[in-house]
């Protein structure tokens, strides 16, 4: 199983996983989920002999699903991070202050 602090894509099993998706530093862009997401919506399922073939592809959908939460949970708490950062010419206030007021 996968901690979601460690960001090396792997098979169930445990081994890393080859992919293009966040490899080689390659960050993950708009394109490129919707590409994935739209292969998955058209996908063909296997036939109806192939149980185990099933069996397999839900749990690899499954531990996509749990990648793509905790990528989405990563990048949330990237922007709030980036969100909360001070700009250059703007005042910073500490949590739990009042902003100095200004009068005319």
């Amino acid at each position: 199983m996968t901690r979601t602090s460690d960001p090396t894509p792997r098979t169930p099993d445990g081994p890393p996983a080859s992919s293009s998706f966040g490899v080689d530093g390659a960050a993950l862009r708009p394109p490129d989920v919707r590409a994935m997401r739209e292969r998955l919506a058209g996908m063909i399922l296997p036939g109806a002999s192939d149980t185990a073939g099933w069996v397999d592809l839900l749990g690899e959908l499954e531990a996509l699903k749990n990648t793509a939460t905790a990528a989405q949970a990563r990048l949330a708490v990237a922007l709030e991070s980036r969100r909360r950062r001070p700009r250059p010419n703007e005042g910073h206030v500490p949590t739990g202050e009042a902003a100095p007021c200004r009068t005319r």
